[in-house]
């Protein structure tokens, strides 16, 4: 497997175990991220603040 093809693959997998948190395990991730208004953001925002 290249790298690209290997970062792409793991990449994808963070993506999905992210969408299969719940709302509230993604707060407490964000939390712990120090991610500012994490509370009042939806999972889609989430997963995305999460992302970066």
């Amino acid at each position: 497997m290249g790298a690209g093809l290997l970062r792409r693959h793991y990449a994808k997998k963070e993506v999905v175990d992210l969408s299969e948190k719940t709302l509230t395990e993604l707060k407490a991730m964000a939390k712990e991220k120090g991610i500012e208004g994490y509370s009042t953001l939806n999972k889609e925002a989430l997963i995305e603040s999460l992302k970066e």
